[in-house]
């Protein structure tokens, strides 16, 4: 069956961005001040001009999204793709668990259980003459966790990346061969060569080996909408 096309545009600020307010602890959520603490900091941009981003240029954002874990990566991230949300502020711990929860999701510890805003289109392929239905979210997030779903979907599994440490898609529509076990030939090339300095390394890349399918995790399917 023929996966519904993603059309999504970002918009991104051309000046960049810039956190905001006070950024709390992680994971402190003890009362209810706490809680109203997780919208103190955010993130905003610098007031550019929108600048547009197909995100089919970037199949692999979900990947990019999943690795961010501090206020800095989420600022990078949103400096190269552009606000997650539809609100003018991003609020910082809001979407760090929205990362990790997709790193949960890709390394099998946690069931994809997501709400997502969509519109969907019928519309004839000019190409083909055939019908085919596209997925129109109305936000980076949204579109985000459709990329996901299209790499599950298309038979992927996900590894973890020895040189850098990050979930990567292997297999299925990644690009990737199924028994890659580096993110980018560039950490393939960096991990090699620190390898051959470290014993500490060299050991761990002939676990690895005998072991190829040790990081391969295959997550159960579906996206909820």
């Amino acid at each position: 069956m023929k996966l519904p096309r993603l059309d999504f545009t970002s918009y991104r600020d051309s000046k960049g961005y810039r956190l905001a307010g006070k950024v709390p602890p992680p994971r402190r959520r003890k009362n209810f001040l706490d809680i109203l603490n997780m919208f103190s900091g955010y993130i905003e941009g610098n007031g550019g001009k929108p600048v547009g981003i197909d995100l089919n240029q970037w199949p692999r954002a979900f990947e990019d999204f999943a690795a961010v874990k501090t206020p800095e990566d989420l600022v990078r991230f949103i400096t190269k793709y552009g606000p997650l949300t539809q609100s003018k502020r991003q609020f910082v711990v809001v979407l760090l668990d929205d990362a990790q929860t997709m790193r949960e999701c890709m390394n099998g510890k946690r069931t994809p259980l997501q709400s997502l805003d969509l519109w969907s289109v019928l519309f004839q392929n000019p190409k083909t003459g055939e019908a085919e239905v596209s997925f129109r979210p109305r936000s980076l997030i949204d579109a985000l966790w459709v990329q996901y779903h299209h790499s599950q979907s298309s038979g992927a599994g996900f590894r973890t990346c020895p040189h850098c440490g990050t979930l990567f898609a292997v297999g299925g529509n990644s690009g990737r061969l199924r028994n890659a076990e580096f993110c980018s030939p560039e950490h393939r090339k960096r991990f090699n060569s620190l390898k051959r300095s470290d014993p500490a390394l060299r050991a761990k890349r002939k676990r690895r080996v005998g072991q190829p399918s040790a990081n391969l995790t295959k997550t159960s399917t579906g996206v909820g909408q």
